[in-house]
């Protein structure tokens, strides 16, 4: 743009027709040329024509260089109204975090002070004076898009100001795991509070509700990272899986507890002062929409966790678990055969939730919840059946000793609420005919101790009667 440009437009040989033509192309090729290359690098650089522009009077009836002039300030309110309109497009994407806030107000701020500089350079204020000689109806809207360029450095310089002591609070939570995320909230909350009291331009429902919703988008990506879809669905540590997930539930939870204690205190604050300045108009279902579906995600892959431990039945390695012995067959007998059927089921409809297309912790991943479905449905069939072994074992227990082999190999299987219940209920049956048991052999010996017969004839009266007893 110094070299080039101005010897070509210096040139004076061209025909005019010629000159005209590639005088146009040129600046218009230097412009986008500047701004693309200036962009790059997350700067916004104007474009400024090597033209004589010195004496206004005498430019304004170069028509040729007045329609020149025209197009580059057309590419100029472009920029910067790109820039101006750059809050709605950049500093409120529906993942970034409270950082990603304070990083746009901060790029703004250099941004709008960088333009506003360029605003005052002499080879600008020349084309603006060439075209208001001219009376270019295109300056206007560039002179009214300066103004708000002033108002909008003066407005991002106040919002970073404020948004920057939201830095230390939410670096450590960017670095947080789920168990230690309760603990930080609170400290950003109050600091929320601040900018929204304080702030001359930070203090909107909108952008208050904005801001909430990325602290909502960093914790559910502090969640996320802890947890191992890779453990949970393959062989992995399921329990530390379940700790993870509930771990995650309880930073939601805790997130929600501590918005109700500041909205609250705000609350209070208000009735005192007679301010009347209270969140009550924000948004409260746009702030928690993401994390509380994140929060049910959670709750559905428990449930997955759950039943791993009921019918995958995986050791602390992640690998199968080894049957307990079902009476005197032990794990080989038909109760073990029909368990390894029901654990290689459930093994198929858990890869086919490892093969699904999406990242399952995605809670715009809809697809999810039908899928969820159907493997619940799976899942509730499977524990029908796995109900039904539990029965037809006991059922064929012949002995009440052997129904206690049962209940003990079965107790340390069942993970389940409901599996937990049938094993339970045959517990009861199993009482009920241990009772009738020992019942029956009271009233036996209630009846023959007195003359306790001998189970040889050559036993000693009260030997041999000690040694019926203990047959009973």
């Amino acid at each position: 743009s110094s070299v080039i440009s101005p010897l070509c437009l210096a040139e004076r040989t061209w025909p005019a027709t010629i000159k005209k033509e590639f005088s146009g192309q040129l600046h218009r090729f230097m412009a986008s040329l500047t701004e693309e290359s200036w962009e790059a690098r997350g700067q916004t650089v104007l474009y400024i024509p090597p033209e004589d522009a010195s004496e206004p009077d005498i430019a304004r009836h170069d028509k040729d260089l007045v329609l020149r002039l025209n197009t580059t300030l057309i590419h100029w309110t472009r920029q910067i109204k790109e820039v101006v309109n750059r809050e709605t497009d950049g500093g409120d994407s529906k993942e970034e975090g409270p950082l990603a806030e304070v990083r746009f107000w901060a790029s703004r701020s250099v941004d709008l002070s960088g333009i506003h500089e360029q605003l005052e350079r002499k080879g600008v204020r020349q084309v603006v004076e060439v075209l208001r000689a001219a009376k270019s109806s295109y300056l206007k809207p560039f002179l009214d898009l300066s103004r708000s360029i002033e108002e909008g450095h003066e407005e991002a310089v106040d919002n970073l100001r404020f948004l920057e002591n939201l830095t230390p609070p939410c670096e450590a939570l960017a670095a947080a795991t789920p168990s230690e995320i309760p603990q930080l909230l609170p400290a950003i909350a109050s600091v929320i509070r601040l900018i929204w009291r304080h702030s001359r331009f930070y203090n909107s429902d909108e952008r208050l509700t904005a801001l909430l919703r990325k602290v909502s988008n960093e914790i559910i990506a502090r969640c996320r990272a802890a947890i191992d879809l890779s453990e949970l669905l393959g062989r992995g540590d399921v329990k530390a899986s379940m700790t993870a997930l509930q771990q995650s539930i309880q930073a939601g939870e805790a997130w929600h507890r501590v918005y109700r204690t500041t909205k609250a205190a705000i609350a209070a604050a208000a009735a005192r002062d007679g301010s009347g300045r209270t969140w009550d108009a924000l948004d409260k279902a746009s702030v928690f929409a993401q994390s509380d579906a994140f929060m049910q995600r959670c709750s559905d892959l428990l449930d997955v966790c759950a039943s791993v431990q009921q019918l995958a039945s995986r050791n602390g390695e992640g690998e199968p678990a080894a049957l307990p012995e079902f009476g005197a067959k032990g794990g080989a007998g038909e109760v073990a055969s029909s368990l390894l059927v029901l654990r290689s089921s459930f093994e198929k409809q858990l890869a086919s939730l490892r093969a699904l297309p999406y990242d399952i912790l995605d809670v715009k991943a809809s697809g999810w919840h039908d899928d969820y479905n159907r493997f619940k449905a799976f899942v509730k069939d499977l524990e029908v059946m796995l109900q039904n072994v539990i029965k037809k074992a006991f059922e064929s227990a012949a002995t009440t000793s052997a129904a206690v082999e049962l209940l003990e190999a079965f107790a340390s299987l069942a993970k389940r609420d409901a599996i937990r219940r049938c094993v339970e209920k045959q517990l009861a049956a199993v009482f009920g005919a241990f009772t009738q048991e020992v019942t029956s052999v009271k009233k036996t010996f209630d009846r023959l101790k007195g003359a306790p017969p001998l189970l040889h004839r050559d036993h000693p009266r009260y030997a041999g009667g000690a040694r019926w007893a203990k047959t009973l």
